[in-house]
């Protein structure tokens, strides 16, 4: 699992060791470009190295603000020209997430719950839709809340009241 594609997400997370065609889903907490930027290089470097692997491959999920999940993705689609190299096409799954909303999967249960972000250049106090998300294990019933670009909110506090761990940036 992977919460945002920031610029050189690829090669971060090279860097740590970790080979980007393991993620198997990418939570993504808002649409400013410093979160979804690396969202072109992982598709591109996932498409291209596992094309082999096609016939069984899952499909990508993207779990996402519902605001602009489908629009970003489909202009990362455009700007990779997706439609002109099938090496780079692979199935995706799309789950677009309110607050409130619940993803789930075989391994863990994530909750979306609402953040406070209201930084834009363009028009100074505007909110857009941005997510902060618990994650629950299933198994183990570990789990952890992020929460990206926020000031402290009663959401958050309330989610992490009884979460042991917290990233925050």
């Amino acid at each position: 699992y992977l919460v945002d594609t920031g610029w050189n997400c690829v090669f971060k997370l090279k860097q740590y060791r970790i080979d980007p065609r393991n993620l198997t889903t990418f939570f993504i907490s808002h649409f400013h470009p410093d979160h979804y930027l690396g969202l072109a290089g992982l598709l591109f470097f996932i498409g291209v190295r596992t094309r082999d692997e096609r016939p069984n491959r899952q499909p990508l999920t993207i779990v996402g603000p519902d605001e602009f999940l489908h629009e970003s993705v489909q202009r990362t689609q455009q700007f990779l020209q997706w439609d002109n190299f099938p090496e780079l096409q692979m199935d995706l799954d799309l789950v677009p997430l309110a607050s409130g909303d619940i993803y789930e999967n075989d391994e863990i249960l994530v909750e979306a719950i609402d953040l406070s972000h209201t930084t834009t250049l363009s028009e100074p106090g505007r909110p857009i839709m941005s997510l902060g998300y618990i994650f629950r294990e299933k198994d183990s019933g570990a789990s952890c809340v992020t929460a990206w670009d926020t000031s402290c909110n009663p959401g958050i506090v309330e989610a992490i009241r009884n979460t042991p761990v917290l990233i925050h940036d």
